[in-house]
């Protein structure tokens, strides 16, 4: 046990020691497909030879080179070598690494804070880091791996000043109950107290619940507490009261006191009668009286509006770069030296505080052709896009090289080179119907639900895309694929370390609209080990390296 303990404050010490390091910031740079680092001065410290790579962060950097990550330092030595199918930049000594679907955390040593449980995790915020199973199942653990809220909750809220907040769904009162545990693993708040747990602010947190557990208006309350989960302060019910949400630091919290006007069967929002200023033993301080108009409704949009578009400006008030729809995040911003990622004359740049350009994208796009990736895209097998109908007249004639199965409905994979998007590398697939009856299948927009898979080292079949989505309820509608018809696609020919069998699978409507699955031949291909797991979004910096 000694031992153990012994380990584990070498360990916390090494964390501590590592993020106390000062490093010369490098930056990532896109050339020909390949990523590389210059220094704030725009030379070339490690030239592009990774397909894929994270930003430096500790001193350390992700690379990818023959479909694993491990970290490189800033000489381009590898301090943890590349076997892994992805790794995050380090945070806080600790770097966030995956290998066949699992996650772990990693320090510079090498050593690995825990067992490869669970399949994703956030980095540690507070001294706590969102552990998951799968979707709305979480928990949470400390710095030395231990866990303090078991995977079971449906969101992990928040984790500020070393309180973890998590809240599981009721469906008998159609409510939320939260819970509150310390880095520890130390219950504050025991889980069905409370239907709402804000963030801790300042040693205190703003609560909610409802009355004898009857969720109703007249029902409802709030209240404070503090950090041993006591409630400092109440109202209840809370009707006609208003509570912020965070108290200040020096520990008061304001109550603003309103008049209502029933109408029908709502209730609006009057003059204020009153705010009190109430310090943390719920006792009034202050009677603030400051009667005006309570403006309760917000523009949401309000955010989104005020994002214009821009161009940098150095300090002679010199307008710099492209114009942007988003601010960009300035890199290394607790640097001296710090280098912004702009656009100029189409082409990815970076220029320093003076507005001045240190490096440029030489690459063209033209020469990026070939879909090496560490994470899985969204199918877009359209009918509307990359595809050609074709009359019964021809159908005979154009299918004569394709080998299909006669009367049935099936998908055909080929080696015939096809441009997919317009500018990468890729086959072409057959979705061909040879019924005399048309046959509906489940699509988004358009997109069918086909996506490519391949066999994983196991020999069991994985999907190596993602099926195609929607945030609108309207855009799943079916498509009906008519009679003797087939339609061509272009789908994206992938390289990666790994070779395997690649092949197609179709989702259609069956009877009592259940879907049937349908495969197509198999192909040999190319995967990276990331691609059997891993969703990932680009961030916004990769983006504009990339194109």
């Amino acid at each position: 046990m000694k031992k153990i303990i012994i380990l584990l404050a070498i360990f916390n010490y090494l964390n501590f020691s590592l993020s106390q390091e000062n490093h010369t910031p490098l930056f990532k740079i896109y050339e020909n497909g390949l990523y590389g680092y210059i220094d704030s001065t725009g030379a070339v410290i490690i030239p592009p030879k990774y397909k894929g790579a994270g930003e430096f962060s500790e001193g350390l950097a992700p690379v990818r080179e023959n479909g694993y990550y491990g970290y490189i330092d800033e000489t381009g030595k590898y301090v943890i070598n590349p076997i892994y199918d992805y790794c995050a930049p380090f945070n806080q000594g600790l770097g966030r690494i995956y290998l066949n679907g699992k996650v772990n955390f990693i320090n510079k040593e090498g050593f690995k804070l825990i067992d490869f449980n669970y399949n994703d995790a956030t980095d540690f915020e507070s001294g706590i880091a969102i552990v998951s199973q799968s979707y709305n199942i979480n928990g949470a653990i400390n710095k030395t791996g231990k866990l303090i809220l078991d995977t079971i909750y449906r969101r992990i809220k928040s984790r500020t000043e070393g309180v973890v907040i998590a809240s599981i769904y009721d469906k008998d009162l159609k409510c939320e109950f939260h819970t509150a545990v310390d880095s520890n693993g130390t219950t504050i708040v025991p889980l069905g107290k409370y239907t709402q747990i804000d963030q801790y602010t300042n040693g205190f947190a703003h609560v909610q619940w409802y009355i004898n557990n009857i969720n109703s208006l007249a029902n409802y309350a709030e209240g404070y507490i503090n950090r041993q989960g006591e409630l400092v302060f109440k109202k209840e019910p809370v009707f006609g009261f208003d509570l912020s949400k965070e108290v200040s630091r020096d520990s008061t919290f304001i109550i603003s006191e309103y008049e209502y006007t029933f109408v029908g069967n709502g209730a609006s929002v009057g003059d204020t009668k009153a705010k009190y200023l109430v310090n943390t033993k719920g006792e009034i301080i202050t009677y603030l009286d400051l009667h005006r108009k309570y403006e309760f409704v917000k523009d949401r949009f309000a955010e989104n509006d005020s994002i214009n578009l821009f161009r940098y400006v150095n300090k002679d008030g010199k307008a710099y770069g492209d114009q942007f729809p988003y601010q960009l995040k300035t890199i290394n911003s607790d640097s001296p030296e710090v280098l912004k990622l702009v656009k100029l004359d189409g082409k990815p740049a970076y220029i320093n505080i003076e507005g001045e350009c240190i490096w440029k994208q030489q690459s063209s796009k033209a020469e990026i052709t070939k879909l090496d990736l560490d994470y899985r895209i969204e199918s877009n097998i359209r009918n509307s896009y990359y595809s050609y109908n074709h009359l019964e007249t021809n159908y005979s004639q154009d299918l004569e090289m394709i080998d299909f199965e006669k009367e049935n409905i099936s998908i055909v994979l080929t080696k015939e080179k096809t441009r997919y998007h317009n500018k990468y590398e890729g086959f072409s697939l057959y979705l061909i119907n040879d019924l005399d009856y048309p046959v509906s299948a489940p699509s988004v927009d358009g997109a069918l639900y086909i996506v490519l898979q391949a066999k994983d080292t196991d020999g069991k079949w994985k999907a190596i895309e993602n099926y195609p989505s929607s945030s609108c309820g309207m855009s799943y509608v079916d498509t009906k694929i008519n009679p003797k018809q087939y339609w061509k696609y272009s789908i994206p020919r992938y390289f990666g370390s790994y070779k395997t069998k690649i092949r197609a699978e179709l989702r259609i409507n069956g009877p009592d609209n259940k879907f049937i699955t349908i495969y197509s031949n198999e192909i040999s291909g190319n995967v990276n080990p990331a691609q059997f797991w891993r969703t990932a979004y680009n961030t916004f910096k990769t983006r504009l390296l990339e194109n």
